[in-house]
């Protein structure tokens, strides 16, 4: 309507961190960016449906990644873009005003001209990738800026605790494991020992819930790459097979290719790489 290809983006400049009320002020209260980001992902997945957020470091670099998991909701190209200017602009207005990330990642594909969001971002942008994440030094992350009111952040908390309403320990493990693969796939192992270690259960409880809930983790990978491939393999100039099977966690194209297969003929791929 507008005309602006861009315009989510340009509205997550004006981001505050009064938009997102407690949780925002939890955010500026933190001391580093690395502890922001923490508490962003925590309280955000609680009080916003359809999405999934996390931190993980990689390569020496820590990392917020963020995704709509909800399949239907497609495109989401100006949501993702709005996030993560919004995130972006939420460092910059209680960290340090110049901030820069070191990359920024997009799962939809490059649009004909990236200078416009390379310049409100700050730093290059990758697309076409699993999830929408911002990279930052490790040493950026941890640097302290501010000392912290501990007293001030557990009133916050319980605070934001109430809002929320958090969820019980019986919740769907299903859902947990479904926002930690769309986090992961591509960047780090999946893998029964790591998820359960994230979720602060045994490999044998997890293993135990999932399968009360009608599902393995085999399952649970499938189904989402599944979902990630027939958007990405939907207009094949934008995504060469290669790039797809990177997204999609796979070693190469002759693995992707043998799981397309394998999900033609209803049966599941034979490695979950």
């Amino acid at each position: 309507m507008t005309g602006e290809p861009v315009l989510g983006a340009r509205m997550g400049t004006g981001f505050k961190p009064a938009d997102i009320g407690p949780i925002g002020m939890l955010f500026a209260l933190s001391p580093t960016v690395r502890s922001a980001f923490e508490r962003l992902s925590k309280y955000v997945n609680a009080v916003q449906g359809a999405t999934s957020s996390g931190v993980f470091e990689e390569n020496g670099d820590f990392v917020w990644s963020y995704r709509i998991v909800d399949p239907s909701m497609w495109p989401r190209r100006q949501d993702s873009e709005f996030t993560i200017a919004a995130s972006c602009q939420l460092v910059r207005s209680c960290f340090r005003r110049g901030w820069r990330p070191i990359e920024i990642q997009l799962e939809h594909h490059a649009p004909r001209d990236a200078s416009v969001l390379e310049r409100i971002y700050g730093t290059p942008i990758l697309f076409g990738q699993s999830g929408n994440r911002i990279v930052i030094a490790k040493a950026d992350a941890d640097r302290v800026h501010r000392a912290e009111d501990k007293s001030l952040i557990e009133i916050l908390e319980r605070h934001i605790g109430d809002l929320v309403n958090e969820p019980a320990a019986d919740d769907s493990v299903r859902e947990k494991v479904q926002a930690l693969i769309s986090i992961y796939l591509g960047r780090k192992p999946i893998m029964v020992a790591n998820l359960a270690a994230e979720l602060k259960m045994s490999t044998r409880s997890l293993q135990r819930r999932l399968s009360e809930e009608g599902v393995s983790l085999r399952d649970l990978v499938r189904q989402h790459r599944q979902t990630l491939a027939a958007h990405y393999l939907a207009d094949r100039k934008a995504a060469p097979m290669s790039e797809v099977a990177r997204v999609l966690g796979y070693a190469d194209n002759t693995v992707l290719w043998r799981a397309l297969r394998s999900w033609d003929k209803k049966e599941p791929p034979s490695s979950i790489g």
